[in-house]
């Protein structure tokens, strides 16, 4: 959820006297530490992050990883992909849409590259569907510390 989402709730709950915890969402940030097993941990953060197309308060919005092995572990990502949704994820019957065209929109304007100045390694607005609310698995490297990304 978000703020929005949380005034509605928190509102309808206090109607009825109703105690209610809200889940929020936030930054989810994962650091890769050189001394993992990078093939490994490529999986994990891709199957994480690709669950419900990302639209979960666990996913992981970032990473941190050890300069040493970043090369390493990009390609590790780009192979997670692959293998959990093929060459071509659009046809995956396994890889989830973006719940309404707001949040697509939202989406696309973050992967805007003037919003970020990052590099895709994966992905990227070229390549999204909004008649499918298509939204390709994208990795961004090196997105500037202040981007809304």
């Amino acid at each position: 959820g978000n703020g929005a989402v949380g005034r509605i709730v928190a509102t309808a709950a206090a109607k009825h006297l109703t105690p209610v915890t809200l889940e929020l969402g936030g930054k989810s940030p994962v650091y890769v530490d050189k001394s993992c097993n990078l093939k490994i941990t490529a999986k994990r953060i891709m199957g994480t992050k690709t669950l419900n197309n990302g639209q979960t308060c666990i996913a992981p919005d970032h990473i941190l990883v050890h300069k040493s092995v970043e090369k390493e572990l990009c390609k590790e990502l780009q192979s997670a992909l692959a293998e959990f949704f093929g060459k071509d994820p659009s046809s995956s019957e396994s890889y989830g849409r973006v719940i309404n065209e707001r949040h697509f929109d939202r989406l696309m304007r973050l992967m805007d590259p003037s919003t970020h100045g990052g590099t895709f390694l994966a992905g990227g607005p070229e390549f999204a569907d909004r008649s499918r609310k298509y939204l390709p698995p994208t990795l961004v490297l090196n997105p500037r510390v202040d981007s809304p990304l």
